[in-house]
């Protein structure tokens, strides 16, 4: 799978904000068809809202790799491309876009979607999904 690298010099991210590093990285990973575990805390919470079959809440590092390698049966091909990333304290939200081919049909899919990242000690505590922007800024408790 293709890396993400999304840099300081086009836009997108503070790369000095450390939360915002921890979740780029882990991002990078999840575009290498993996998780770096040691990003994600021991009992990372999971919130899945996209109306898809895998809606619902995932628990630890069990609950994390059973929705990843879930969504990642999906698709022969797969990448998440990062549009906007805005920190907000422990909080880091990302719009991003995720493209794919389907395992099955074959079909191509472009999906976007807003992710909350919580980050305490240098590891992801929370990752919340949402299909706008408008629920993943009320949920940090921001104005859109």
């Amino acid at each position: 799978m293709d890396q993400a690298s999304p840099r300081e010099e086009d836009g997108l991210v503070p790369t000095t904000d450390k939360n915002v590093q921890t979740v780029l990285q882990a991002l990078a990973s999840w575009n290498e068809g993996r998780m770096d575990l040691e990003l994600a805390d021991p009992a990372i919470e999971v919130e899945v809202e996209l109306g898809s079959v895998l809606d619902g809440s995932y628990r630890g590092h069990h609950g994390l790799t059973t929705f990843l390698m879930e969504f990642w049966s999906q698709f022969s091909s797969y990448r998440t491309e990062l549009e906007e990333c805005v920190p907000a304290g422990d909080d880091v939200l990302l719009g991003v876009r995720h493209t794919g081919t389907g395992r099955t049909s074959g079909v191509d899919v472009e999906m976007p979607s807003w992710q909350v990242c919580t980050v305490h000690s240098g590891r992801v505590v929370r990752w919340r999904n949402f299909k706008t922007r408008a629920e993943a800024f009320a949920a940090a408790g921001l104005t859109d």
